[in-house]
């Protein structure tokens, strides 16, 4: 099975995608999942092998593909999706901010499930505010509405980020609901977007309030590359010899 989230509306796409992978790691029983961003030398053979190595310990299988546009010219890869796109036990889920080219044109038609995530304007901008301002128990006037869609546009991540800053400034009985804390570090690990990894890491460390040594330490889980094992081990050492502090580090990769 292929899932197949595409536009230019990073933040509605996010939240798609994490649900997603949260739906499938909390009921479907016994998952292997890995992430692979196919920029990245080596990780298309790293990815064809987690899809062909089959183990009697796993119910499904789940890939998380970054930048799978960047192996559309190897026909490994299309092979690849189109012998999964019916698969009941491997499901492989792609999100790009763009159509797809000429080669993956077939991630739009069935079986794959395709969603468009089109920027928001108008009504359905201001219908977007509203319920985002209602999961943080905000209750917005018109005015105030009006105000945050004239100021930001369709920028959705710059609108939740005004709208976390009301709710943490705003009465205290007001609660702000939890990210989770998984979706949001692989976002800081994995996403290309700088601004998408700094309001993960502003969710973690200022919403959550996760300790920033923890988080650190989760980053080291299930490593991509030698590169990013060497960078990781670098800051460590950083660390330890009071150069940086964690919270210092986390920037600084929210940042690169």
């Amino acid at each position: 099975m292929i899932i197949f989230l595409y536009g230019p509306d990073s933040y509605r796409r996010f939240q798609k995608q994490s649900s997603i992978e949260k739906a499938y790691r909390d009921k479907r029983g016994n998952i292997s999942d890995g992430r692979f961003d196919l920029d990245k030398a080596g990780e298309l053979d790293r990815f064809n092998n987690f899809v062909i190595n089959v183990s009697m310990f796993e119910d499904m299988k789940l890939a998380i593909l970054d930048n799978a546009y960047e192996a559309i010219d190897d026909k490994r890869f299309i092979a690849i999706l189109k012998n999964e796109l019916e698969s009941k036990n491997v499901v492989l889920l792609i999100s790009e901010d763009k159509k797809p080219l000429v080669k993956v044109k077939f991630l739009l038609d069935k079986p794959v499930q395709s969603q468009e995530f089109e920027e928001l304007t108008g009504a359905k901008l201001k219908t977007f505010i509203k319920k985002e301002a209602e999961e943080r128990s905000l209750k917005l006037p018109e005015k105030t509405i009006e105000a945050i869609q004239d100021s930001f546009g369709s920028d959705t991540w710059t609108i939740v980020t005004e709208l976390d800053k009301m709710a943490l400034n705003g009465s205290p009985t007001l609660r702000k609901p939890k990210a989770d804390f998984f979706m949001l570090t692989n976002t800081l690990k994995g996403s290309r977007d700088i601004r998408q990894k700094l309001v993960a890491l502003e969710f973690i460390l200022s919403d959550r309030k996760d300790d920033a040594a923890r988080v650190f330490n989760s980053l080291s889980y299930r490593l991509n590359s030698k590169q990013e094992a060497a960078t990781l081990a670098a800051y460590d050492v950083a660390v330890k010899s009071g150069k940086l502090d964690y919270e210092e580090v986390l920037v600084d990769l929210a940042l690169s």
